[in-house]
């Protein structure tokens, strides 16, 4: 049984990053890295300060920044998953899966309230850890909203069968993702926040490692999503 186990983990990371070797992808990723470092340095320039306390220029490059990546994310999980809707269509599909994003960030936020913050390490593992476990559940909906046609709106019929891929996700994503998020958070807080001489090196490379990140913990939802629905 624990063999069984072991080779089905084994089975469910093979098949998401397999999934990712698809050419269709490249120009898509290429451009969240491009997105994700101008969205750091768009954030950071306008960041209030006590000589410029105006939230107003940070509140709207961050919804900007916000729409172009739920964009982007949309039309990855539909090449992913090879969908009948087009990657890049501006449908209902992509306003409520924005809507189901926004949602879920609050999740985020509230990790990190519950572990008081990023502060050092752990608590930034714990936090990533935390935030990884109480979204999983939602993956294969999520992705079904992005890529189903019909519109998958109804979450119940995605919320099933979690002893076929809940296991495995959870297990890549606590020894993939969480520590690929603490590196970033790492990179963010010594060269960007703190304003060195590697500010845009290292933008660019938060743009880089965010779209690895991005990908990998798409391709693992796509792989939750098709096994649910194979089910």
């Amino acid at each position: 049984m624990r063999h069984e186990a072991e080779a089905d983990d084994i089975a469910f990371v093979k098949e998401a990053f397999d999934s990712l070797r698809t050419p269709r992808l490249l120009l898509p990723a290429l451009l969240l890295a491009a997105l994700l470092a101008a969205d750091k340095i768009a954030i950071l320039s306008v960041l209030p300060t006590t000589q410029n306390p105006d939230h107003l220029p940070y509140l709207i490059a961050f919804m900007l920044m916000t729409l172009a990546v739920i964009a982007f994310v949309v039309a990855i999980l539909r090449i992913l998953n090879h969908s009948f809707r087009s990657p890049w269509q501006p449908d209902s599909s992509l306003w409520l899966y924005g809507l189901a994003f926004i949602a879920s960030s609050f999740l985020a936020l509230s990790a990190d309230f519950v572990v008081g913050g990023r502060n050092d390490h752990l608590s930034g593992l714990a936090a990533a850890a935390l935030d990884t476990a109480v979204r999983a559940p939602f993956a294969p909906w999520l992705v079904a909203i992005a890529v189903e046609r019909s519109l998958a709106w109804r979450p119940l019929p995605w919320l099933s069968g979690f002893s076929t891929w809940l296991p495995s996700f959870l297990l890549w994503g606590f020894l993939i993702l969480v520590p690929l998020r603490q590196l970033q958070l790492m990179v963010n807080w010594h060269y960007l926040v703190a304003g060195t001489d590697w500010y845009w090196p290292a933008a660019l490379l938060d743009g880089a490692l965010g779209t690895v990140i991005e990908l990998i913990a798409l391709a693992l939802a796509s792989t939750a999503y098709r096994r649910v629905a194979r089910s």
